[in-house]
């Protein structure tokens, strides 16, 4: 049994951390892109359509943490301030066709008949 603690306030775990570090990435750059959840996620993920329907109740690897979180790190937009609680890892070394795939993306997110961005812990929370 381990000795009584002076503050018995503990960590989350690393898991949660990474769900809420995600969901703060996705809601940001959606917010700033209009991409939809499923896209988002899906580049994100480097193609994985399934991932955003269940990060939040199932575990992942800090291999696919990392991917997400450097391949978000390559195309976040100029001038958008990266979430604060999120350390930010080196961009992911994408081909040039990959950027460019991106930008086609959010361009056609951005056309005039674009529906507004529902944040994502609004989406996919479980009560």
């Amino acid at each position: 049994m381990l000795p009584a603690m002076e503050n018995d306030t503990f960590a989350p775990p690393a898991v949660q951390i990474a769900r809420e570090n995600i969901t703060a990435l996705i809601d940001a750059i959606r917010a700033e892109t209009g991409l939809s959840l499923t896209a988002a996620f899906k580049w994100a993920c480097d193609g994985d359509p399934k991932f955003s329907s269940q990060y939040l109740v199932n575990n992942f690897s800090f291999g696919r943490y990392d991917t997400m979180v450097s391949r978000l790190s390559a195309v976040w937009p100029e001038g958008l301030a990266w979430p604060r609680q999120v350390p930010r890892q080196a961009p992911a070394d994408l081909l040039p066709e990959d950027i460019e795939a991106f930008h086609r993306m959010v361009g056609r997110a951005s056309s005039p008949r674009r529906v507004s961005a529902q944040p994502t812990s609004e989406v996919t929370s479980h009560g």
